[in-house]
């Protein structure tokens, strides 16, 4: 089911099917939002929980036991229930069950909060471990937006641009989409489309400076920004085809190192959660 926020500057559409982003419109009617076309890829924003990316053969283990995964997780796919609703703000819940517990064994509870703030879209995240135990877990959010934006012109007009000049560590992956041990610097400010932005292309940096990323056309002044302020690491998605949209990413984690342990607590930079805590983390969609 969808529902709609609104103020004077932005439509946000919603829906509870994964608690996804679907729409974000400007007080012009101007769409931001990827439409999901099944010729290039089916998702508008997917949320990444309780994996980031895959994991190794899809598998892992836990105290001896093995589970499967598919990539990125289990709540893009589930029908999230809403918490509260209003005409600016509204909280969606999805809550551990029979059918999450044969693929991950614990109780848990995943809030998405989506919230107006003039021309900007906060989009806040809390997990809750109920478990007797510590949880493992990685999160992170997929979205994409349309690129271009308009019909008359071309992924060459547009660039993405840093907030900072960057000296960043870049993590590269491997032909299986697993990262790898080597990482590479990563400098400059802006990345232009089909030069440091290739299609089907991944980018994945970490020790970045900038807490926000613009994407921004040669053609004409609109535009959108990306909030990650604490997030770790960031992905850059262009898929292949010359698909119209870009995604930009923020992660708490990210897929296997191609050697890594198959053991869940032991993966590179997952979040361990202890019983009855609560991990929150943010970022926003601004509209330039």
């Amino acid at each position: 089911m969808n529902y709609e926020l609104k103020n004077q500057y932005l439509t946000v559409t919603v829906t509870t099917l994964g608690a996804e982003l679907i729409s974000l419109k400007d007080v012009e009617g101007t769409e931001y939002i990827w439409n999901a076309d099944e010729k290039y890829w089916k998702r508008h924003t997917p949320i990444l929980f309780p994996i980031v990316g895959k994991i190794r053969e899809g598998k892992y283990t836990l105290e001896s036991r093995e589970y499967s995964l598919p990539a990125h997780g289990f709540a893009r796919d589930l029908e999230f229930e809403i918490e509260s609703y209003s005409k600016e703000n509204i909280v969606f819940v999805l809550r551990a069950c029979k059918e999450t517990k044969k693929s991950y064994p614990f109780d848990f509870v995943l809030r998405v909060i989506y919230t107006l703030k003039v021309k900007r879209l906060d989009i806040a995240y809390e997990v809750i471990n109920e478990d007797k135990d510590k949880m493992y877990f990685k999160i992170g959010a997929h979205p994409g937006f349309r690129c271009p934006i308009f019909e008359n012109e071309t992924a060459g007009d547009y660039y993405l641009e840093f907030e900072q000049e960057e000296d960043a560590l870049q993590i590269p992956i491997d032909s299986d989409v697993y990262l790898t041990r080597e990482t590479r610097q990563f400098k400059g400010k802006k990345l232009y489309f089909n030069e440091q932005l290739p299609i089907d292309g991944v980018i994945i940096l970490t020790n970045y400076k900038s807490k926000s990323i613009s994407l921004s056309s040669k053609q004409h002044n609109k535009g959108l920004s990306v909030d990650f302020e604490g997030f770790p690491f960031l992905g850059v998605w262009r898929a292949e085809d010359n698909a119209p949209f870009i995604c930009i990413e923020p992660w708490y984690g990210h897929a296997d190192f191609s050697d890594e342990s198959k053991e869940l607590a032991d993966k590179k930079d997952t979040i361990c959660l202890e019983s009855m805590k609560t991990f929150k983390c943010a970022h926003g969609i601004s509209i330039i």
